[in-house]
């Protein structure tokens, strides 16, 4: 062995080494799996997201859902504090963080979370100049237009 092989030898022995010696690189994560048997309205869940109050929102396709960490509420067109969502398949969700709003996106239009009431309401009622997309099917909320009381997500279609 020449004294070339030998270095390149030691060198990747000391990362090697390193990689596994580091204690920050050993970190400890715990997952929770949450499914229609721990209260999950159900099991295909399309969008996760974080209120400013911790709360943990899934939309999936049989509703919306606040998980507190304990428990889950679920929200349905059909019960009443889901009556304003225009339909249960919950295709996006986006929190913002300014009016500290939910805005929940649905195959058949958009509502808005206000949790100061704890209600639903439609986009309509907060936004009425909102009358073209209140009905759409909305694929993905995001921020795209700053606006003077903050940032106004936008339906866009997953195509463009």
């Amino acid at each position: 062995m020449n004294s070339g092989d030998g270095k390149f030898f030691l060198s990747g022995l000391l990362i090697i080494l390193a990689a596994f010696s580091n204690p920050v690189s050993a970190q400890n994560y715990f997952f929770e799996n949450y499914t229609s048997e721990k209260g999950l309205s159900q099991n295909s869940c399309y969008s996760i997201e974080q209120d400013s109050d911790g709360f943990i929102w899934f939309g999936t396709q049989d509703g919306l859902n606040r998980y507190d960490g304990n428990q889950f509420k679920v929200y349905l067109p059909q019960n009443q504090i889901g009556r304003n969502l225009p339909s249960n398949f919950i295709s996006s969700l986006y929190f913002d963080k300014v009016q500290k709003l939910l805005w929940v996106g649905t195959i058949q239009g958009i509502c808005i979370y206000n949790p100061a009431h704890d209600s639903l309401y439609k986009v309509t009622d907060i936004y009425p100049y909102a009358q073209s997309i209140k009905d759409c099917d909305v694929k993905k909320l995001y921020r795209s237009i700053k606006t003077n009381t903050g940032l106004l997500p936008t339906a866009k279609d997953s195509s463009g």
